[in-house]
């Protein structure tokens, strides 16, 4: 089975065409709170205290958490199966073991 770079484009393009304002919608979603926690963060590490990084680690895992939320919406939309806003918070039970996997690959870069 060969795959053509142009029947790829053309493919995705026509799933993302038909979820467009969806899309927009969480992408605009994610940036924003980006935006607002960052802020926050910039605000909270001015005095580096035990709330300040425990604020950054549950930041940062709730990013974790909506990034894979969105790959379910983007799996989801490639297999047909229905899509909405909501499925952004639906992976959190997840996180876990995502957050392992992602020390563990850290951890093999800086060993490699």
């Amino acid at each position: 089975m060969e795959l053509s770079k142009k029947e790829i484009i053309v493919n995705s393009w026509k799933i993302l065409k038909s979820h467009l304002p969806l899309m927009i919608a969480i992408v605009i979603f994610i940036i924003t709170l980006n935006i607002i926690l960052s802020i926050v963060q910039e605000k909270l590490l001015g005095s580096a205290t035990h709330q300040s990084i425990i604020f950054v680690i549950a930041a940062y895992l709730f990013l974790m958490g909506l990034n894979l939320g969105m790959l379910r919406i983007c799996l989801n939309m490639i297999n047909n199966v229905g899509v909405d806003f909501s499925l952004l918070f639906s992976s959190f039970h997840m996180l876990i073991p995502c957050a392992l996997a992602t020390i563990l690959y850290l951890v093999a870069l800086l060993l490699a």
